[in-house]
């Protein structure tokens, strides 16, 4: 069977019509038990298979929470930075002649893309304001007030916090698809020498089953 020709749920539904059909027809299992293919040795390799597919199922159930995390990430973060963006306006005529200001609270300049620069940039703007007086009361005198700027630090947490948990679940998919190519690479070793022996114990078989099989093991090559 060439793995790399078929597509993963395919050779996975291949695969497990091989090991169905080893199970359930006597006189297969008669000639490869004769190769030391027991019930025993059978269910290793199901067990093998088993194992692959709980991971593959897994892999796909943590990328889906991986996407709706990023998904819930990127929404959120267009929402508070259309706020970020309305008081740094605001501030920007704020402090027009106030060039410590301007330093202090990063208003000068093209806006951060990337998330890290772009978190680091709004945390600088909101901190020092909020560690500031002097600039609550000139932000105040533009109606922004401290409970605005307060909030805007209580919405870049969160947006913060979504990004730790996509992370934590991009790291855990990684993890999730190395284990996956273990099991894998161990039930293709498996299902391959299995296969080299089904191949020479079907010559001794009844023609029928002979033919059956052998339709069964060429498939996708």
């Amino acid at each position: 069977m060439h793995y790399s020709k078929q597509k993963f749920e395919s050779f996975l539904i291949n695969s497990r019509s091989i090991l169905n059909i080893s199970f359930n027809t006597s006189s297969i299992k008669e000639a490869i038990g004769d190769f030391g293919y027991t019930d025993e040795r059978l269910e290793e390799g199901k067990r093998l298979y088993d194992d692959l597919v709980e991971i593959a199922e897994l892999q796909e159930k943590k990328e889906e929470e991986k996407k709706l995390c990023f998904e819930r990430k990127a929404s959120f973060q267009a929402k508070v930075s259309s706020e970020y963006m309305k008081y740094l306006k605001i501030a920007r005529i704020v402090f027009n002649k106030d060039e410590e200001a301007y330093l202090a609270l990063a208003l000068k300049g093209q806006r951060e893309r990337t998330y890290d620069k772009w978190y680091h940039q709004v945390s600088m703007f909101v901190n020092n304001i909020l560690a500031n007086e002097e600039y609550l009361k000139k932000m105040n005198s533009f109606g922004i007030k401290k409970n605005d700027i307060k909030k805007l630090r209580k919405d870049i947490d969160g947006i913060q916090r979504i990004s730790e948990e996509c992370t934590r679940l991009s790291a855990r998919v990684s993890s999730i698809v190395k284990e996956k190519k273990i099991k894998m690479l161990k039930w293709q070793e498996w299902l391959s020498d299995f296969i080299k022996i089904v191949r020479i114990a079907i010559q001794d078989t009844p023609s029928a089953n002979k033919q059956w099989l052998k339709q069964l093991l060429t498939k996708g090559e």
